[in-house]
């Protein structure tokens, strides 16, 4: 080979390993800003939450506070989700006291909690957190346009709402999903008791 052939070879590969650079970093990019959901599942809650996930710029997230059995003083756990690039980081926090007298976002707050868990994980993969007598799965999955896992979609969904004056608007935080049709669309500030769990809508 020439040495004009060997200079060519060389431009050229270098060209090609910068534009592979380029294509991968606009791909990391592109998965930067995806949105995922997760489904929880407890030793008392068989039927999965699916929550979706909120971006980290994001002030309305949704978080769920679920109830547990043979937990002792915990009652209850709740996991405020967030994502982290691609991946979904989540903070699972045990629970202790009267979940019916707190309503609120604020109320649920001030009952007594401590962190039992932080994990991050990826879509498709479950991660299991096991306290004292329960145990909570975590399972991240794709943003779903229908939130509500209905098995038969011919049905349509059960719209459950906050307020009879305010119709939850699904910008605020998104809509939670139970089996069998049912959509919860906290307003900002807001708890709903649905029948996987309560679901809380933060921001101001």
């Amino acid at each position: 080979m020439t040495k004009s052939g060997r200079t060519n070879l060389i431009v050229l590969t270098s060209v090609l390993v910068v534009t592979l650079a380029a294509i991968g970093f606009h791909g990391t990019n592109a998965q930067t800003n995806e949105q995922l959901g997760i489904e929880i599942t407890t030793n008392t809650a068989t039927d999965p939450l699916y929550l979706p996930v909120a971006l980290s710029t994001q002030k309305n997230r949704l978080y769920a506070t679920i109830p547990v059995q043979n937990g002792g003083e915990v009652s209850a756990i709740r996991i405020v989700p967030v994502m982290k690039g691609s991946r979904v980081k989540f903070d699972v926090y045990a629970v202790s006291g009267d979940l019916s007298k707190a309503q609120s976002c604020a109320d649920r707050l001030l009952l007594p909690s401590k962190l039992a868990a932080s994990h991050t994980g990826g879509k498709y993969q479950t991660i299991t957190v096991n306290g004292e007598g329960w145990w909570a799965n975590i399972r991240v999955v794709e943003k779903r346009a229908d939130p509500t896992l209905s098995k038969n979609p011919a049905n349509g969904a059960s719209f459950v709402k906050t307020s009879a004056q305010v119709e939850p608007v699904a910008g605020d935080c998104g809509c939670a999903g139970c089996a069998g049709g049912i959509r919860c669309c906290p307003n900002k500030g807001d708890c709903m008791q649905c029948p996987c769990g309560t679901v809380c809508c933060t921001g101001s």
